[in-house]
């Protein structure tokens, strides 16, 4: 989807996000967080679910199901999609159930995997990355909740 806006508007967020050193998109990024932050907006990435089921985390792009995986292997995953959104890196191919794969694609990150034929891939910018590795994070916690006595 693309947003038209006024010339005078988009001149004004270029100058903002150049004194901040950042792209227009990851400006827009930042204001989308606070907004979430703030309990404007539920902390949810459109075309992105993570459930946590028992100890495992099902992952869905698109409305396209991987295989559940351990909650570890979850936790594993964002750190690997937020290490690749901050500092660069080439490939991941996960040894997980779906056959994830995390990569780069010029400065985006894709997300892929391939579930019962259906091939499930996502390009996102670096600062939603980040938006589906935390939430992924959560899931993953929530798979493994503290144990009490």
């Amino acid at each position: 989807m693309l947003i038209k806006i006024p010339d005078e508007r988009a001149t004004q967020l270029k100058a903002l996000a150049d004194r901040e050193a950042i792209t227009v998109t990851d400006l827009l990024g930042r204001f989308i967080n606070r907004e979430i932050k703030v309990g404007r907006l539920p902390d949810e990435t459109p075309g992105f679910r993570f459930k946590p089921i028992g100890r495992k985390v099902q992952i869905e792009i698109d409305g396209i199901k991987a295989p559940a995986i351990p909650h570890e292997d979850a936790r594993s995953l964002a750190d690997q999609l937020e290490r690749i959104a901050i500092k660069g890196g080439a490939f991941l191919d996960a040894d997980a159930p779906g056959s994830f794969q995390v990569g780069r694609v010029g400065n985006g990150v894709y997300l892929q995997f391939v579930s019962n034929g259906a091939k499930a891939r996502r390009v996102l910018a670096p600062s939603v990355t980040l938006d589906v590795a935390r939430q992924l994070r959560r899931a993953a916690k929530a798979a493994n909740p503290p144990l009490t006595l």
